[in-house]
């Protein structure tokens, strides 16, 4: 098996906006690194109840894309304080308080 291309350090699922996606349709939106390169990107793919769909190419709605802009400098944040030997840590996005908080906590 080979070794995947991107390898997320940090990643939040948001649901895709119920007017052009099924149900079950997520964002998977991370900061990681690929291909060995030790500069980090930010990365948005397209999920099927929260499993990547391959090279499908994200596509959103103005209130989606403006969600994921207002979620990109929160996620960065934490990646930026992360112990960057970590990887696929996933975070839930409270979007009233535009914070992130540890997927198994409530």
């Amino acid at each position: 098996m080979s070794k995947p291309i991107f390898d997320p350090v940090i990643s939040v699922f948001v649901k895709g906006d119920s007017k052009i996606h099924e149900n079950g349709i997520f964002y998977k939106v991370s900061y990681g690194y690929e291909n060995e390169n030790d500069n980090p990107i930010f990365k948005i793919q397209m999920a099927y109840n929260r499993r990547v769909k391959g090279r499908q190419a994200p596509s959103y709605t103005t209130n989606d894309f403006k969600l994921l802009a207002k979620l990109q400098p929160v996620l960065k944040a934490k990646f930026d304080d992360m112990d960057k030997r970590l990887r696929r840590i996933v975070y839930i996005y409270d979007l009233d308080n535009n914070s992130l908080r540890p997927e198994d906590s409530k």
